[in-house]
């Protein structure tokens, strides 16, 4: 396992939700399968709603021609996707055939981020409880194939009638242009993409940037909006290949976070390096 405490920390992360999540091969489940999972976390997670279901895709790691997304045309007809929420909006439950997504959502009271152990041991118990349904189901067992996680960060703010300065909390940008240009940014765009390789040199995952400028109703005020993801292959397919995984998502997270974003930046989210 990576010495997960040799990275950098933020005390107060600009976070608003973040996504622990695996894809394995598809269960078979019919419609009332999700309705009797409900009924073993309802407790912790009342709300529920129906979505519908994120496509099947299946993601290469190599070649540059095998780099992107597949999205394949399902056979049958797709379940909707299941959400089963907490009663305080912050915790969020993903189920449907093939995958099982854990988000925390800091919501419209800007609540406080708990930190990955409280978002990674809430993933091991809500997983470990479907294993178990799937073994007493008798759906066969959760045999993954795929791993994943995500934080969706939020920074800045400029009125509408203001120019973006997006070099103020991201590195790489600068503001200054050649002679040639001078207008003024209204909004900002970016992703990048970066190979994950064993010592060896074989590709097992991918981190995925995301730079977007977001427009906040009321106000119709911007922000810029920063999504770094990671997926990619576990060494083994048990739990501890999962949670392995997620740790090393997590630190390539964190380490790219930092690389991407400014000194000044890290100042006003409390930065630590321990």
């Amino acid at each position: 396992m990576i010495d997960v405490a040799s990275h950098p920390k933020f005390d107060r992360p600009p976070v608003i939700e973040v996504m622990h999540g695996v894809r394995f091969r598809r269960l078979n489940f019919d419609i009332a399968h999700p309705g009797h999972f409900h009924d073993l976390l309802k407790d912790r997670y009342p709300k529920v709603q129906t979505v519908p279901a994120l496509p099947p895709e299946r993601e290469y790691f190599g070649t540059p021609q095998q780099m992107m997304l597949r999205f394949e045309i399902p056979l049958l007809v797709e379940l909707p996707r299941a959400w089963f929420i907490s009663a305080d909006d912050t915790m969020l439950i993903q189920l449907q055939p093939d995958r099982l997504l854990f988000n925390w959502r800091a919501g419209s009271g800007k609540e406080a981020y708990p930190h990955f152990p409280t978002i990674s041991g809430e993933f091991l118990k809500v997983f470990e409880i479907l294993e178990t349904f799937v073994a007493d189901c008798r759906l066969g067992n959760v045999a993954p194939e795929l791993c994943e996680m995500a934080y969706i960060n939020q920074m800045g703010n400029w009125p509408r009638d203001t120019v973006m300065t997006p070099h103020d909390w991201l590195r790489g940008w600068s503001p200054d242009l050649g002679s040639e240009w001078a207008g003024e940014m209204e909004d900002f765009s970016s992703i990048a993409r970066f190979t994950l390789k064993h010592p060896d040199g074989q590709a097992y995952g991918r981190v995925t940037t995301s730079a977007t400028t977001i427009v906040m109703p009321p106000s119709l005020d911007r922000s810029l909006q920063l999504e770094v993801a990671v997926r990619g292959i576990p060494e083994t397919t048990d739990t501890d290949g999962i949670l392995g995984f997620h740790d090393i998502a997590h630190d390539q997270i964190v380490r790219c976070f930092a690389a991407l974003t400014t000194d000044s930046a890290h100042k006003c989210w409390e930065r630590r390096d321990i």
